[in-house]
């Protein structure tokens, strides 16, 4: 049963339409993170859903005489005193220092542990992919994209340094993966769909008597899947 879930929520300033047709669906014990671009509506969308649980100021509410860092360190300990079943996590690493940073990392998977959902809002798209289990991608207020970390596809980006390339080699690598790419002179890119997919793409490419130099592999970031959905321009923020 979803502890969060929205149908079409909006949102306007003025002739400034913060927030439009805003739907998603969070469940019970769910790291959700909440992730777009400056101006894309995130705050406003976690203000409004604030008061929907009755804690219109709590977003905004003072504590005089903290640095930065040690604000943070008191929302999240009075966001969690409780033992709540909901809390909203509006960039909880923001002027914190790296041990701050992994501190609350912890306290979100001992949240996590305990079958608290958390929502997070947060531009450090490490410390997103680090703790949430699924994120939603906003821009203009609207979801764009929902992507399931746990269930990311397994497949892998390479690259590998080989000579000589000609055409019947990039032809023959489609047997072996997708996104087939001449880089440079000694160079190109594909995708596979697993790890044990490259020793055979090696072997078959040495079997043609190409030298291979060098093979590099990585899993899609979640940094690339932000430049994909939302687009170069637009950094988290």
């Amino acid at each position: 049963m979803p502890v969060i879930e929205t149908h079409a929520l909006g949102k306007q300033f003025g002739p400034t339409l913060a927030v439009a047709d805003l739907t998603l669906s969070v469940g019970a014990g769910e790291v959700f993170g909440f992730l777009g671009p400056n101006g894309a509506g995130k705050t406003t969308s976690v203000k409004m859903l604030l008061a929907l649980v009755d804690l219109p100021d709590a977003a905004d509410r003072p504590l005089r005489g903290y640095s930065k860092g040690m604000l943070q360190r008191a929302g999240l300990a009075q966001a969690i005193i409780n033992d709540p079943d909901l809390v909203f996590l509006d960039e909880p690493t923001s002027g914190l220092d790296p041990l701050g940073r992994l501190l609350v990392r912890d306290i979100i998977g001992e949240l996590r542990a305990r079958g608290t959902t958390v929502f997070l809002n947060s531009h450090l798209l490490s410390e997103v992919e680090a703790t949430c289990d699924r994120v939603a991608f906003v821009k203009q207020g609207r979801v764009v994209h929902e992507l399931a970390l746990a269930g990311q596809p397994a497949s892998l980006d390479i690259e590998i340094r080989l000579a000589p390339i000609d055409s019947c080699l990039l032809e023959g690598l489609l047997h072996f993966g997708t996104n087939i790419a001449q880089t440079g002179n000694d160079s190109l890119q594909m995708r596979v769909a697993t790890e044990s997919v490259i020793p055979e793409v090696v072997r078959w490419i040495v079997d043609r008597r190409v030298r291979v130099y060098a093979v590099h592999a990585r899993r899609k970031s979640l940094e690339a899947w932000f430049v994909e959905v939302i687009g170069e321009d637009q950094r988290p923020g």
